[in-house]
């Protein structure tokens, strides 16, 4: 899960970095894309990392409700950006 977390910041850090870079040389009509880009790779990684967090308080809890969330936490897997 943390793995997922810093890999999206990264991604999306260097995509803002890009876009803070082609805002100087190009304006802002060229930069709109970046900032998209960036609110997309952040969008596909939230739920997952949402369900990540939920699931491990029922884990630790010793919670019967965790099973609920195995098949959803494989759906998931497949939607993330990594």
């Amino acid at each position: 899960m943390t793995i997922n977390i810093l890999f999206t910041l990264q991604i999306a850090g260097r995509i803002w970095f890009h876009r803070k870079r082609v805002l100087a040389a190009l304006g802002p009509e060229q930069a709109k894309m970046y900032t998209g880009i960036a609110a997309v790779v952040v969008e596909s990684a939230l739920p997952f990392t949402i369900q990540n967090v939920v699931m491990l308080g029922l884990f630790g809890g010793s919670n019967t409700a965790q099973n609920l969330f195995v098949s959803l936490l494989v759906q998931l897997e497949c939607i993330g950006p990594e």
